[in-house]
């Protein structure tokens, strides 16, 4: 999660690609349960293909987050106090610049709900943001931990935390603070996963394009269809667990997706470019202001009054729009942060 200015020719754009398609996935999830919620019975009854349908967008597109946190994972953080300051500032521009924003479309004034959006006070207050900090902070402990243990230590700890992530923040959600993978935690155990995967899974290289691609559309559709089945037999709870960043068929989903990046061979200066702002895509779309009342309502409202083939077309509009006037704004905000860091050295003994 680039947050600073980096050379474009350094990174290696098959991943950052990666970044950017996990970004666009991430806003088209947002998209269907999240702007519609999940299908209902009475849904199944007068539309079944249109239900199994979202179901199997969902299982596609579930992935997302998660590759966005192995990304880091995969290269490994290197804790700077700089480029936490530069992470804070992105954040806090971006809420700035919404408040404000806010403030002139409502003509108000700031109010104590924008201060606690301000302190990211409530719990789904940018969520991933909190939970990545919590990830960034920890990396140095993670990092040494890398570098001392053997491939079987490593292995058994992994095996260990997944073990119990599967058991109680998944089967039987029995630890409330994994928060189904809304947490810092499970995103330290990706990080850690991610890392072994580039160090030690020996078959990582073994592993086909074709064959990351197969488990790819092999876990969404069986997502999709133990969704559908499960709607059909009237046990609607479960559905929700097939979803749980923290279901082993959306992890193994992620890691062939991860995998199937990383064969890819690709330079491009344009790409590092993009990819450089994609949090601010993130900041953007899933802020309580534009998140609710722009682009969940306004896709709710394309879904229940437009065709299939409309709706589709306005959608795929929205996230060409927002995700470009998120990276130009970002453009703006990382100018701003490099003037503000030139001027600092400058001025600095």
């Amino acid at each position: 999660m680039s947050t600073s200015y980096i050379k474009p020719n350094v990174r290696d754009s098959n991943m950052e690609l990666l970044r950017i398609v996990a970004m666009i996935i991430i806003m088209l999830v947002h998209a269907n349960f999240r702007a519609l919620g999940y299908p209902t019975a009475d849904e199944l009854t007068s539309s079944p293909q249109s239900t199994f349908l979202r179901y199997m967008f969902e299982g596609f597109c579930i992935l997302g987050v998660n590759v966005f946190v192995m990304l880091s994972g995969w290269y490994g953080i290197k804790f700077k106090p700089l480029r936490l300051g530069a992470l804070a500032f992105q954040i806090f521009f971006f809420i700035v610049l919404i408040t404000l924003t806010a403030c002139v479309i409502e003509k108000r004034m700031p109010n104590v709900h924008d201060i606690g959006f301000f302190l990211l006070k409530r719990n789904y207050d940018y969520w991933f943001v909190k939970a990545y900090l919590m990830m960034y902070i920890m990396a140095p402990v993670m990092n040494a931990f890398v570098e001392k243990a053997t491939k079987q230590q490593f292995r058994l700890l992994l095996c260990c935390f997944f073990g119990f992530t599967f058991l109680y923040g998944w089967f039987l959600d029995g630890a409330v603070w994994l928060k189904h993978g809304h947490s810092g935690l499970f995103f330290m155990g990706l990080y850690l996963l991610a890392r072994y995967m580039r160090l030690h899974a020996t078959f990582v290289n073994k592993t086909s394009k074709v064959t990351c691609v197969l488990i790819y559309i092999f876990t969404a559709l069986v997502i999709a269809i133990i969704a559908y089945v499960m709607l059909r037999s009237g046990h609607q709870k479960v559905i929700r667990r097939l979803y749980y960043y923290t279901c082993p068929l959306v992890i193994l989903q992620a890691l062939a997706f991860l995998i199937l990046f990383s064969k890819i061979s690709i330079k491009s200066k344009f790409i590092n470019w993009v990819a450089s702002s994609m949090l601010a895509i993130y900041l953007t779309h899933s802020s309580p202001f534009i998140g609710n009342n722009y682009y969940d309502a306004n896709i709710a409202s394309w879904y229940s009054s437009e065709t299939s083939f409309m709706f589709a077309c306005k959608l795929a509009f929205m996230v060409f729009i927002t995700f470009w006037i998120s990276v130009l704004l970002d453009k703006v905000r990382l100018f701003i942060w490099n003037t503000i860091i030139n001027l600092k050295h400058k001025n600095s003994p």
